[in-house]
Parts: structure tokens; sequence; C-alpha cells
């Protein structure tokens, strides 16, 4: 009967055990399984906010090129503008693809749309008159400001979409936050409770088995052979090192878990560099400790030319490649104290920190033309890369993070279109005419410098 009570308490005993671990494990699962969607919304708003950003920039293009149009009557001015209006045609339809889940935003777009398509007939009309000899009638059109009008009201309708959008952003951001505190909670809990139970099994078997054998055995050894038996020779040493295993991989497992959803929160899975949401956490420090230095931080913009027709052309596995190796000749010519963001298809930034003058950023720009200068090799094909780089410099071209972002932003699209005029990779240094539309394509103006064997412009 004894035995009978004694295995029943043993059963139990490892049954409450495996209870509470099945429970701390469901929670966990569910607590990860519950992060990993928010990680993933996460990443899909980002993806809203860049929509609408590159919708304003493709708008702005395509002004651009029939500013310049009318004022120059060069039909280069032409490609930008037919160009600007593609792409901001295709990035609505992208959007209503990100946005089909909110029908509030949904009718936003549609309003977007709307002004959009009366904008471009504005456009259209302008450059049809000057055609036609009628450039007074052109000019006039401009002039009364209709088409600023459409695109302060574009403006505004993105402004407030891109505004609800960061604000739930930053609901699940926090919820995020929330989570994460609630994991590392629970691996404490779960840690502590391993130590109270390692301790229990202890005092439990200790009572009801250990005691018991060593009795016998002692008896046994006593009225047989006079030697005292090891009570090591007879414990379930294996059973017990196996429940204690489980705990110890549950909370390994739990720890790689909660790493990895950090890495996809901060980190670009294709080229393993950080992301936009990193840049954002990260270039506030990084300012705060320039200003406190008293030194320069060059933020530079970089974009890949051409990369669409490269994926088109080759595949989206191939330009995968591409943008894995051109993130490695990045970072092996950065240091180790700089940073580098992928911000969404193409686009890179590069923080340079502690500059004393501009002389060092042309430095570490030269560097970046070396190392792209040979073309990439991927699956037996060789690809030669032209890129656009646009650097903005805190705090002498702005103070403010999203300014200066824009900055080099707009700098990066100065040397774009001198990139694409001369079919080489150019870089140019942003400056506040960069921002006037009669000066907007004034290549003497742009403060530019053009690659090694064009000189130092």
């Amino acid at each position: 009967m004894r035995h009978f009570s004694l295995q029943l308490k043993i059963t139990l005993f490892l049954l409450t055990l495996f209870v509470i671990a099945l429970v701390n494990t469901s929670v966990v699962y569910l607590l990860d399984n519950d992060n990993e969607k928010r990680v993933e919304f996460i990443n899909h708003n980002y993806q809203q906010v860049l929509m609408v950003e590159k919708l304003l920039s493709h708008m702005k293009d395509s002004e651009t090129g029939q500013r310049g149009y009318l004022i120059t009557h060069d039909t280069k001015y032409l490609d930008p503008y037919y160009r600007g209006i593609s792409d901001a045609r295709r990035t609505l339809k992208e959007m209503y693809r990100l946005f089909s889940d909110r029908e509030n935003f949904i009718n936003k777009l549609k309003t977007v749309e709307d002004l959009m398509e009366k904008k471009f007939a504005e456009m259209a009309l302008t450059i049809q008159l000057l055609d036609e000899g009628k450039r007074n009638e052109s000019i006039n059109i401009v002039m009364n400001d209709e088409g600023k009008m459409l695109m302060d009201e574009i403006r505004a309708v993105l402004s407030d979409l891109l505004s609800l959008t960061k604000r739930q952003l930053s609901r699940e951001q926090e919820e995020y936050v929330v989570r994460q505190v609630q994991l590392k909670s629970l691996m404490i809990f779960m840690v502590l409770l391993f130590i109270i139970m390692a301790i229990l099994t202890f005092l439990f078997l200790k009572k009801n088995l250990f005691q018991p054998f060593g009795i016998l055995v002692n008896t046994a050894h006593k009225t047989e052979k006079g030697e005292k038996v090891d009570i090591q020779d007879v414990l379930p040493e294996d059973e017990m090192g196996y429940l204690i295993s489980i705990f110890y991989r549950m909370n390994q497992a739990v720890i790689e878990r909660t790493r990895s959803l950090s890495i996809k929160a901060h980190y670009d899975q294709l080229t393993r560099l950080k992301n936009r949401h990193a840049l954002e956490i990260d270039l506030p420090n990084t300012l705060s400790e320039a200003e406190k230095n008293n030194t320069l931080v060059a933020l530079c913009f970089f974009d890949l030319n051409k990369f669409k027709p490269i994926n088109d052309q080759f595949g989206h596995d191939i330009g995968d490649m591409l943008l894995i190796e051109a993130a490695k000749r990045i970072k092996s010519i950065t240091r180790n104290h700089d940073d580098i963001y992928r911000i969404g298809g193409d686009e890179f930034i590069m923080v340079i920190k502690g500059v004393n003058n501009r002389s060092e950023v042309e430095s570490f720009v030269e560097r970046l033309f070396l190392a792209f200068e040979s073309p990439i090799a991927v699956k037996n094909k060789e690809i030669n890369i032209i890129f656009s780089l646009g650097i903005a410099l805190y705090p002498e071209d702005a103070k403010e993070i999203d300014t200066l972002i824009r900055c080099a932003d707009i700098a990066m699209y100065h040397a774009k279109s001198i990139s694409h005029q001369k079919g080489i990779s150019h870089y140019c240094f942003y400056h506040s005419d960069m921002e006037k539309t009669d000066q907007s394509t004034n290549v003497d103006k742009s403060k530019s410098t053009v690659v090694k064997n064009e000189g130092d412009g």
C-alpha cells in the first residue's frame, strides 16, 4: 500500500510539473505569435508610409519636368514629366492594394486620384498650348495658381492619410513594446519558477524516495555484507535530468525567439542592414551626440539607378542578389561606428558620424565610387552599377531630422538627374538653391561633385 502511495505521489508531482510547463509554453507561444503579427503589421504600415512619400515625390518630379519644359522648351524635361506621371499612377495603384483593408483610407485615395488627374490634365494643357505656339496662354495657366492649389489639396489629403497611418503605427509599436515586456517578464518568472520547482523536486524526492531507499539499502548492506551503498547508484538521474533540460531548452527557445523578433522589427530581412524603423530610433541619438561633440553628421541618401529595368530583365532573384551585394560593398567602406540603413526598394541611407569638414565626406564618397567601380557578378552575369548619392550635413543644412532626410533626398534627385544625363554615377551636396523651381536642374549651381575622371565640380 505504501509503495502504491509513493508511486501516486511521484506521478502527481511530475504531472503537475508538466502541466505548469505546458501552460507556460502555451502563453509564450500565444504572446510570440501575437508579436509576429504585430511585426508584420508594423512593416506593412511602414510600406504605406513609404508609398505616400513616394507618391508626393513622383508628383513633384512630374511638376518639375513640366515647369522646366515650359521655361526652356527643352524636350529633355519631358522625360521626368512623363516618368513622374507614370510612377505616380503606379504608386497610387500599389497604395490601393496596401490600404485595401481600410475603407476610409480608400475613399481618401479616390479623392487623391481625382485631384491627380485634374493636375495631370492641367499640366498636359500647358504643354499642348506651348507646342501650339501659345506660350503666353500656357504661362497664364501656370500663373493663375490652379495647379498649385491642386497640389496643395493633394498634399493635404495625403498628409491626413499619413497622419492616420502613423498614429495607428504608433499604437501598434507601443503594444509591441508592451508585449515584449510581458515576454521578458514571463521569462524571468519561468526562471524563478524553475528554481522553485528544482528546490521542491529535491525536497520531495529526498523525503519520499531518497530517505526510504537509503534506509532499505543500509539495512540490506548491514545484514548481507556490512558495506554502505552509495545512494547515487539507485537515483533516477536520467529522468530528472531530462525534466530539467526541458525547462532549460524552453527558456533558451524563448530567449532566441525574443531576439529573432527584435531583429525582424529593426533589420531588413534581405540585406541584414538596419531598416527605416531603426533609423528613426538611432538618428536622434546620433545628432544629439554630434551636437555635444561639436561635430558634423553626413546623411547620405543612396539610390541604385535603373534598378527596376534590371529587376524586370533578369528577375527578382537577380535583383535581390544585386541589393545584397550592393549592401556588402557599402558596408565594406564604412567605419565601424557609422550606420547603414535600407529604407526600401533600392534606397539606402548612410549616416557618417564624427565628421569635422566636408573633405572627410568627399573622402568617404571616393571610397564608395571605388567600391562600385567593378561590375557586380551574379549568376554568371556581370552588371555595372550606376548610383546616385545625395548628401546633407547636420547642422549646416538642417537641424531637424525630417528636414535633414528631405535635404539629402533632394540632393539625391539632383544627382540622379545628372547621372541619367551622363550615364555615370554621381553625387551632390545639398544646398538651398536646389529647392527653387527655376534652378532645380541647373547643374552649375548644384555644388555637386562629379565622379572621378569628370573632375571636382
